[in-house]
């Protein structure tokens, strides 16, 4: 399946810009590991990865934001009932297109942040040859199937907005339970793609690998525990 996908890109059916990220994602998505190797000495790794990340983001945003128009008055409806079945004010913002734009923003931020401290991570660890140009492009890739399966969540979201009824709870919409599944296998694709990189780019074993992957949780909970402290040290020290 995958093959065709590729003959067919190489007959230019689609633009050569389009062309070339899609095959790179079909690539990923066959063999990480390989993916990976093959871009290792590739000094415009990044930049190719934020192309790519930038060209999907877009094709989601677009598609979500003319769903989002198409049903802006079942998405309001939608919106009105979550908002009494949990009690809260609406937000006046959830429903507007406009809002959809934020997702662009969100998956470029999220991945480099989270990259910037696996990378500090890396290099607490001592790794050799660690780059951060390799580390945000692995970031970025392997973000893409976190990024897909929300923005997939979203576009099903906003085309079958769903009216829960009272007392019938969240989980009554089969739109919303598809789209947790959806998030949630998108984020255990994102683990597998940063361990199958990490060992790949740095030679990390499996074990180096994630903890280096679990460094952001390692930073909360210290970062938690320092604030608690803090505040509790005040308190005592309050007259």
């Amino acid at each position: 399946m995958i093959e065709q996908i590729e003959q067919m890109l190489q007959r230019r059916y689609i633009p050569s810009v389009l062309a070339e990220s899609t095959t790179r994602i079909l690539q990923l998505r066959r063999s990480p590991s390989t993916f990976f190797a093959e871009n290792q000495k590739n000094h415009r790794f990044f930049v190719q990865a934020l192309k790519d990340s930038l060209l999907l983001w877009t094709a989601i945003t677009i598609m979500l934001f003319v769903v989002t128009v198409i049903n802006l008055n079942a998405i309001r409806l939608s919106n009105l009932a979550f908002s009494s079945l949990t009690g809260t004010a609406p937000h006046a913002n959830a429903y507007l297109p406009w809002s959809q734009l934020a997702f662009p923003i969100f998956w470029s931020v999220a991945p480099l942040t989270i990259g910037s401290i696996r990378h500090l991570f890396l290099i607490m660890l001592g790794e050799n040859e660690r780059s951060i140009q390799k580390t945000q492009a692995l970031a970025l890739y392997a973000a893409l199937p976190f990024a897909l399966a929300t923005g997939i969540s979203a576009i099903l979201g906003a085309a079958f907005p769903c009216v829960p009824r009272p007392g019938s709870g969240f989980f009554s919409c089969p739109m919303l339970l598809i789209g947790s599944v959806l998030i949630i296998t998108g984020g255990c694709i994102d683990a597998l793609f940063w361990l199958k990189g990490l060992r790949t780019l740095y030679q990390q074993n499996i074990g180096r690998a994630i903890l280096t992957y679990i460094s952001p949780l390692i930073l909360f909970m210290l970062s938690t525990f320092a604030v608690y402290s803090s505040a509790s040290m005040l308190l005592l020290l309050r007259p």
